[in-house]
C-alpha cells in the first residue's frame, strides 16, 4: 500500500485570499477595484501597490485580515484525511509572517503537521520536495493549489491538483 502525505498551497486554496487583498485596498486607498485587481494577478508586491497608492502597508495588511476567509470545503476534506492519520502539510511561497497570520485561523479546524513558506522552502526545488517525501518516507505527496503555473509541481512523486480559481465565498 502507499504511503500519501497531503499537501496544500494556503492562499486562494485553504484561505481566499484574492477577495480580501481587493477589499483591503480599495477600504483604505479607494481606488479602482479593476486596476487593483489586475495588479494582484500580476501577483505585484502588495507593498508596492500599497506604496503606489500613497496609502500604509500595515492599514492595508490590517485590513485584509479583517477581510480574508477560509475555505470550509477543503478545510473539511482535509481535516477528515487529518483524522484518518494522513498528514497535512502546507507549502506557501508567501512570507512567513503572512502564513502564520493565516493559519492562525485555521489552527482550531485542522491539524496541520508543518508548515513551509518562502523562507524555507520552493515549490520550484525537486531537492525541497524530496526532503518533504524522506521526511515522512511517503511513496507519494498530493499537492493542491490553485495556480497552473505556480502549483503545477514537477516532480515524478508529486502530483498536483489544481482547483478553481473560483473564490467560491458564496
Amino acid at each position: 500500500m502507499s504511503r500519501i502525505v497531503v499537501a496544500t498551497d494556503l492562499h486562494n486554496t485553504l484561505v481566499f485570499s484574492k477577495a480580501a487583498w481587493t477589499t483591503a485596498f480599495i477600504s483604505v486607498a479607494e481606488c479602482d477595484p479593476q486596476k487593483v485587481q489586475l495588479r494582484l494577478n500580476n501577483k505585484e508586491s502588495r507593498h508596492a501597490i500599497a506604496k503606489s497608492l500613497g496609502v500604509s502597508y500595515e492599514d492595508v495588511y490590517a485590513e485584509y485580515r479583517r477581510s480574508v476567509k477560509l475555505n470550509m470545503k477543503l478545510i473539511s476534506i482535509f481535516k477528515g484525511l487529518a483524522d484518518c492519520g494522513i498528514p497535512v502539510v502546507v507549502v506557501s511561497s508567501a512570507p512567513e509572517r503572512r502564513v502564520m497570520d493565516d493559519l492562525s485561523d485555521v489552527a482550531d479546524k485542522l491539524r496541520i503537521d508543518r508548515v513551509y513558506c518562502r523562507e524555507n522552502f520552493s515549490k520550484d526545488k525537486h531537492a525541497d520536495w524530496d526532503k518533504l517525501i524522506s521526511l515522512y518516507s511517503c511513496d507519494y505527496i498530493l499537492f493542491f493549489g490553485n495556480d497552473m503555473e505556480e502549483d503545477s509541481i514537477r516532480h515524478e512523486r508529486v502530483l498536483s491538483v489544481i482547483l478553481s480559481d473560483n473564490e467560491g465565498e458564496k
